[in-house]
């Protein structure tokens, strides 16, 4: 049995003594605690709190911010696991430049274990799991899912009217755009099977960028993200300036979304531009449930400016995403068309980092609003109505069962 080395309640026993209920000697004797301690305690001589061992790396307020972050993400659909936690606090105590006792900076078992026992209001649990992707969406997960953002949004962050204004949803994606041009069918001899075509393009090179609309029609500010590993080259970022001064540039290792990325956008571009177009707040984003479009550093932002992040159900963005449903598919044969047209205008050239911009520009720019709001329509998140939502893409849930049994059998076989 572990020893109890505190055998008294320092708030209860000082209450009795500061309400006059009883004096120090008799509260010293009540509670077994020497009267110089409890004198020490009433006096501010030492703190209130006492815990044995060296202090904890966090303060008890970092620890429980910590604690209703894991709680109120994994009610918005970006569940926190330990990894995710211990690389959170690794990053807190590298910036501050905290000495801890941890092998490089990260937290390891006996940390974690320490926090869950601070902070009981957490647990630790298996994640129930989707087996099979999409193929484990089911009609009645969705409405679960429908059903539980509802409640969050209006029992917990009281905000129940943002559902009724179309100005105050998004839904932000991000997509890859080859800069090459698809290579079509060409003519020739009967008699050859392989037709060769040069080209001094890479087929593979293309560009991510970070799309969002609202329930209205109307477009964020888009982000294009380079592969840079420091600096983005200033001629490409006049490049993107020149095209649209409200655009974004961002920046990554692998040219990817990353946190870092999303972060930079969501409080560069995304919260002054609300701002500057008087949108009234909170506002509502969903997204995917990816982890680069969750970060401490991201919830702390979104929270304080009113910016309701919402993941949306693991594996059903052909089901919930507008972007995925209907902006995409049009912006992409658009984005073709456009290449198309500019590279017969420039046969000898390439479209580059540089020249992306403004060939992606003609794209977008054609993007009907009609195209936006037909998408938060058949996904059911504006108007919110769960019934729009196109179920035969879903298997049954007796269906999820079966699956569930087969790959079991497998595995024992």
């Amino acid at each position: 049995m572990a020893r109890q080395y505190l055998k008294y309640s320092p708030q209860s026993m000082e209450s009795e003594v500061r309400e006059g209920r009883m004096s120090r000697n008799a509260a010293s004797k009540a509670f077994s605690v020497p009267r110089s301690t409890l004198c020490d305690k009433l006096d501010g001589k030492t703190p209130e709190d006492r815990r044995m061992g060296p202090p904890s790396v966090l303060t008890k307020a970092e620890e429980t911010m910590l604690a209703s972050f894991c709680i109120k993400y994994l009610k918005c659909g970006f569940p926190i696991n330990r990894n995710d936690l211990c690389d959170i606090v690794q990053k807190v105590v590298q910036e501050d430049g905290r000495k801890t006792p941890f092998t490089n900076g990260r937290p390891g078992h006996f940390w974690f274990q320490g926090f869950m026992r601070r902070n009981p209001a957490i647990t630790e649990r298996s994640a129930e799991t989707l087996t099979g992707g999409r193929a484990s969406v089911t009609e009645g997960a969705i409405k679960k899912w429908f059903s539980d953002i509802h409640t969050y949004v209006v029992d917990e962050e009281h905000a129940g009217d943002v559902f009724e204004d179309p100005e105050r949803i998004f839904n932000f994606d991000e997509s890859n755009f080859l800069l090459a041009r698809k290579k079509g069918n060409v003519l020739g001899p009967v008699n050859y099977k392989i037709f060769l075509q040069s080209s001094r393009e890479n087929d593979k090179e293309g560009l991510t960028v970070l799309m969002g609309y609202s329930a209205t029609g109307k477009i964020a500010p888009p982000m294009i993200v380079y592969a840079y590993k420091q600096h983005i080259p200033r001629d490409v970022a006049e490049a993107v300036e020149s095209v649209d001064p409200t655009w974004a540039v961002g920046r990554s290792d692998t040219g990817w979304m990353t946190s870092l990325t999303f972060y930079d956008y969501m409080s560069q571009v995304f919260e002054p531009w609300l701002t500057a177009n008087h949108i009234p707040r909170p506002v509502l984003v969903y997204a995917d449930g990816h982890k680069s479009h969750l970060s401490l550093e991201i919830a702390e932002f979104c929270t304080e400016r009113q910016i309701l992040l919402i993941a949306l159900y693991p594996n059903s963005t052909h089901l919930l995403q507008p972007l995925d449903v209907s902006v995409f598919k049009s912006l992409k044969s658009l984005w073709t068309t456009a290449k198309n047209k500019w590279k017969a205008a420039n046969p000898l050239e390439s479209i580059t980092k540089k020249t992306f911009p403004k060939v992606f520009k003609e794209a977008v720019d054609q993007v009907s609003i009609g195209t936006v709001v037909n998408g938060f329509q058949k996904t059911g998140l504006y108007p919110l109505d769960q019934e729009k939502v196109d179920y035969s893409k879903c298997v049954k849930d007796q269906q999820v069962h079966e699956i569930a049994d087969a790959e079991q059998l497998y595995q024992t076989d």
